[in-house]
């Protein structure tokens, strides 16, 4: 599981880009397992994996979608997470596909 990074690199007036460092990642589930998953979830529309939903309680109604790169994606792993309320899945899927193939460019 790597740990979750907003920002990988500044660019610095001084030094130009600066990579920040991270801890190193924790294993939290086998690779079969990993391999499994990506299996299970892999997109015949996205070049990686991707799953969308609706969840509906008393107040709210909120459609999701999760996308990302498969394990063995040789770049840095992309991950796409969407929630919009009041939409249906299909709705968040269609934006999430857009968000995601701007972000493999």
């Amino acid at each position: 599981m790597p740990h979750i990074k907003i920002l990988s690199a500044v660019d610095t007036s001084e030094a130009g880009w600066v990579f920040l460092s991270g801890e190193l990642p924790e294993q939290v589930i086998t690779q079969t397992k990993a391999d499994e998953i990506n299996e299970f979830l892999r997109s015949s529309e996205i070049s990686g994996w991707e799953v969308s939903a609706q969840g509906i309680d008393a107040h709210s109604k909120v459609a999701w979608y999760v996308a990302g790169t498969s394990v063995n994606w040789p770049g840095t792993p992309i991950t796409v997470v969407l929630v919009l309320e009041n939409q249906l899945p299909v709705k968040a899927r269609a934006i999430g596909r857009e968000i995601y193939a701007l972000a493999n460019k």
